[in-house]
């Protein structure tokens, strides 16, 4: 019964690991805050487009006229590309409310079309807001199903 068990439980985490989240309308942007800042991301692209200090009312994030962008760099021998949120649809955004009242969101571009290949990469930024801190934490992760590239940095640009 507990070898069952188990490979239940293993079958589900497998099969769970293999698809994205479902789809999700991010029109309306997403936005963290606590009593020290508020981070908003852009509905365009969901890149950062405010960065606001709550005590002094200043937004340290340029504004700009096109969006907001997020991206890295792969490599493919000896050749550069870089992937940016311009390269997909943001298609799914979830922010929540985590112990201790941690703010966090999850956003992902499922399914990037990449370097002639369909549907090889997808972009998952996770971001968790401590409720009495001004520093949020980030993972970044992008699995590559490309037979070629390798993942150099993801980052803000402008």
């Amino acid at each position: 019964m507990r070898k069952q068990t188990l490979a239940f439980f293993v079958v589900v985490w497998w099969a769970v690991g293999l698809y994205a989240a479902p789809p999700s309308d991010s029109s309306g942007g997403s936005t963290l805050s606590n009593r020290y800042v508020r981070l908003e991301f852009d509905p365009k692209g969901m890149g950062l487009s405010a960065l606001v200090d709550l005590q002094s009312g200043v937004n340290h994030i340029r504004h700009v006229k096109e969006k907001q962008l997020l991206g890295g760099r792969f490599s493919r021998g000896t050749a550069i590309k870089k992937v940016t949120n311009n390269d997909a649809p943001c298609d799914y955004v979830h922010v929540e409310k985590l112990l201790g009242d941690t703010e966090s969101a999850v956003t992902e571009w499922n399914d990037v079309r990449w370097w002639n290949e369909n549907r090889v990469l997808t972009g998952r930024v996770t971001g968790d807001l401590p409720a009495d801190s001004g520093n949020a934490q980030w993972r970044i992760s992008v699995p590559n199903r490309s037979d070629y590239g390798v993942f150099d940095r993801w980052h803000s640009h402008r």
